[in-house]
């Protein structure tokens, strides 16, 4: 269980400074193709790394308070991933429309804020077990994640209605404004789940807590799994090769001849092994 929470840990750290960095980029001017790919084959893998890090943890929890917490959260980064891929792929090959809204903007953001709802939900049991300081962190957690949906719904929704009520130049100015408060909320968001975890494993690290009666958490934190963390490992990059392949195909078909290779093997032997580890018995 401690090598997923460090695992965990540094995927937000990661996370963090990604959504910094990317701010960062768009606002020195036009965004270039090549940092558009870029940040899309981060993001992608980022939810596989995401996948893999909560699949072993809830291995690591099944029983445990707050496992059903834990196995929404794998549910929903699964989904979150497969959104990504197909996002990535509509990009690529599609261009967006006004009917494609919901699949390009409404339901990820349900799903991305639903995903960090429910682990953040699973890591307080775990945080309580190892007697880490979690004291003050829920309120602003919860108040800062229902703002940002909201604003994330208000700008997917209502952007083209902002235009035609306010005008080309006010209605840039206030999605600009919109832009930099999701950014805020997003670092301040990010920055209380690295806080928590980072909490959780200089505590869970000590070992000292097993003594007040964890056995069973003892055991998890032994390195129980381990099989199921290889299917998973090995399902990643398996996946994650795929992906690349596909992906760097289509890049380079793109200058001409329009055909490219999609390496389905590699990418259903990856799932076919996220699916054994997530399912396999000790």
């Amino acid at each position: 269980m401690l090598t997923s929470l460090r695992a965990l840990l540094v995927l937000y750290v990661v996370v963090l400074a990604h959504v910094v960095i990317g701010k960062l980029v768009m606002t020195a001017g036009p965004s270039s193709m090549a940092w558009i790919n870029l940040s899309e084959g981060i993001g992608v893998a980022e939810s596989i790394a995401a996948v893999v890090a909560l699949g072993w943890l809830f291995r690591a929890r099944r029983g445990a308070a707050g496992a059903e917490m834990l196995q929404a959260a794998l549910v929903l980064a699964v989904l979150q991933l497969v959104l990504d891929l197909v996002l990535a792929w509509r990009l690529h090959v599609a261009q967006a429309s006004d009917s494609s809204l919901w699949l390009e903007a409404v339901l990820p953001t349900c799903v991305a804020h639903a995903a960090d709802l429910f682990l953040w939900l699973a890591l307080l049991p775990i945080a309580d077990e190892v007697r880490a300081p979690r004291g003050g962190l829920s309120g602003p957690f919860f108040a800062l994640l229902g703002i940002r949906f909201a604003l994330w719904m208000t700008r997917s929704l209502f952007s083209l209605q902002l235009f035609v009520a306010l005008g080309d130049a006010q209605a840039r100015t206030y999605l600009q404004a919109m832009s930099y408060l999701s950014l805020a909320l997003s670092v301040a968001l990010n920055g209380l789940m690295v806080l928590l975890l980072a909490r959780i494993v200089a505590r869970a690290s000590t070992g000292d807590w097993v003594a007040a009666g964890a056995p069973a958490e003892a055991q998890a934190l032994d390195g129980g799994g381990r099989g199921m963390g290889r299917d998973l490992t090995v399902g990643a990059i398996w996946l994650g090769v795929g992906v690349a392949v596909t992906a760097a195909s289509f890049a380079a078909s793109a200058g001409g001849g329009g055909r490219f290779i999609v390496a389905y093997g590699a990418i259903i032997v990856g799932l076919a092994r996220i699916v054994r580890g997530l399912t396999r018995r000790s």
